[in-house]
């Protein structure tokens, strides 16, 4: 019993190494987006492809929430569109 106790242990920190595995992987992406756009001007985002990184969901609720499905209705814009988007909220912060 204390054997199958053990390896039961074993096997969900394996699980929870592996989660969190993807989960590091993910969030790494996720940064490198932020890198990329802080890095590039407007008219470079123009010129490349930028989407911005969904969160993975396992639920119908989780991709339903407002931030998994805002992301998918302005990564699913045609990259002009967003582009023109973005300059013109950039446009009314500075003024």
């Amino acid at each position: 019993m204390f054997r199958s106790n053990q390896l039961e242990q074993q096997s969900e920190n394996e699980r929870m190494v592996e989660q969190l595995t993807r989960r590091q992987a993910e969030l790494a992406q996720a940064y490198n987006n932020i890198q990329l756009l802080e890095q590039h001007s407007v008219k470079a985002a123009e010129q490349i492809e930028v989407r911005n990184y969904l969160p993975r969901t396992r639920t119908e609720l989780g991709r339903r929430s407002f931030p998994v499905a805002a992301l998918t209705v302005w990564n699913s814009l045609p990259a002009h569109l967003r582009s023109t988007l973005i300059s013109r909220a950039d446009s009314l912060e500075m003024g």
